[in-house]
């Protein structure tokens, strides 16, 4: 016989792992606005570490 618990554990089991599987499946880095966005992250990364290194005279 299967307590309360048990069941609550299992439908958690379950709801964990479809929420994991829905961003697998709908990919954000697909859409332009996201990739734009990382795009822009990694030249301002870029742009900081040139800075950072002429500042140390490297």
């Amino acid at each position: 016989m299967e307590t309360t618990a048990g069941k609550q554990a299992e439908g958690t089991k379950e709801a964990e792992n479809s929420v994991s599987d829905t961003p697998a499946a709908v990919s954000p880095d697909s859409k332009p606005s996201f990739r734009r966005a990382i795009k822009d992250m990694v030249v301002d990364n870029n742009k900081r570490f040139a800075a950072t290194m002429k500042s140390l005279g490297e």
